[in-house]
């Protein structure tokens, strides 16, 4: 990886890298509660789960919470990014990937008096190696000072055949010092898709969670309940929701 980086003209980076919308909803979130959550793709988490058939074998299908859910975030490809320089809590950028694709990227950062501000949104032209298409997704949080926060994202792609696929999620947050080990994130999340696993399969998943940080270890613990449902064409097998519940824990060094 190389770049050159000025403060006037901005940064030049070549090499592998983030994409465009690599973290641009897993780092939308201002409050604490994020944690729980995954940011705003909770699937993340139970990605590899199944659900069971809603008939008289229950078996296990073939379809994952993954399957279903997910955002659009992309990952790190060889590409030539250009970063403007940051004016007023604004960053835009733009990015050639390795096989001709592109997209073009926008974050902002700000504060209003007692109110945090945070925005991001992206469009990739992802024709060239996959059936995705066109793809955007745009985000925001604003977090309170009195620690009350709200996050919501949308987010399509235009796939080569089929329906268009469709992201959305919202999650109402409460950030505070609750006990001496550190900063507590509580909250509530829902998010859904529409014909991202095929056409006429819609999901719909909605949980509570917690994130509590011990700041003398630089760890904190966490964990959420959700349910998760999918809706399938009337001529498929049924799927019977899912319950899932986790607790984790991380240490930064």
């Amino acid at each position: 990886l190389i770049y050159v980086s000025h403060k006037q003209f901005g940064k030049l980076t070549m090499g592998q890298e983030s994409q465009v919308s690599d973290g641009m909803s897993d780092g939308l979130d201002l409050s604490y509660a994020a944690g729980a959550f995954a940011g705003m793709d909770t699937s993340l988490l139970v990605a590899g789960m199944k659900f069971r058939n809603d008939n008289t074998g229950a078996a296990v299908s073939s379809t994952k919470i993954r399957t279903v859910f997910k955002s659009f975030d992309g990952g790190r490809r060889d590409l030539i990014r250009y970063e403007t320089p940051k004016l007023n809590g604004f960053k835009g950028e733009v990015d050639l990937y390795d096989s001709g694709e592109w997209g073009v990227g926008a974050h902002y950062d700000n504060k209003f008096g007692g109110v945090q501000v945070r925005v991001r949104a992206f469009y990739e032209n992802l024709a060239s190696t996959s059936d995705t298409g066109d793809v955007w997704q745009i985000g925001a949080s604003v977090k309170h000072d009195s620690g009350v926060s709200l996050t919501g994202l949308y987010g399509k792609a235009d796939p080569d055949s089929g329906n268009d696929h469709t992201t959305y999620a919202a999650t109402l947050g409460y950030t505070a010092n609750m006990n001496s080990l550190g900063a507590t994130g509580i909250g509530v999340h829902f998010e859904g898709t529409q014909d991202m696993a095929g056409d006429g399969i819609d999901g719909q998943a909605f949980g509570v969670g917690f994130n509590q940080q011990i700041k003398s270890a630089g760890a904190n613990i966490y964990g959420n309940v959700m349910w998760w449902d999918v809706d399938v064409p009337s001529t498929s097998t049924q799927l019977d929701s899912l319950v899932t519940f986790m607790v984790g824990g991380q240490v930064k060094f």
